[in-house]
């Protein structure tokens, strides 16, 4: 029940950012001071009904502690689903117990914060990059 009030949540705050930017504000709110560690939790919640289904390993990692950014939380969120999404699309092929993907957040220097998807699969071929 809560991974649907969630869901309904992130589907109604996409709407109104929707809004937002038809209206063309020439001052949009995205300089809001957002957790990432919490974004990253709502994916992974948000994540796993989906990778349970396509039998992929959900982890996270890296900084424990508060990582506060200035940033939009339903845009962020929305980069991070649609790259998780992604990598478990590349894992298609790979065997059931090989399937993993990881969300880490680190602290980068003394004023910056990121954020990795990786996944076990072997790559983009060096041909196509």
């Amino acid at each position: 029940m809560i991974e649907i009030g969630r869901a309904n949540d992130y589907a109604a705050a996409i709407i109104r950012q929707s809004r937002n930017l038809l209206r063309r504000r020439s001052d949009p709110e995205l300089q809001q001071a957002t957790e990432l560690n919490a974004v990253i939790a709502d994916a992974l919640s948000m994540l796993s009904t989906e990778a349970n289904h396509r039998q992929v390993a959900l982890l996270s990692e890296g900084n424990k502690g508060p990582l506060t950014v200035r940033a939009d939380p339903v845009h962020l969120l929305q980069v991070v689903l649609n790259l998780a999404t992604n990598a478990m699309d590349a894992m298609a092929d790979l065997p059931p117990d090989a399937r993993r993907v990881v969300l880490r957040t680190a602290l980068l220097g003394q004023s910056m914060a990121g954020v990795a998807v990786i996944d076990s699969s072997s790559g983009i071929p060096d041909a196509k990059i």
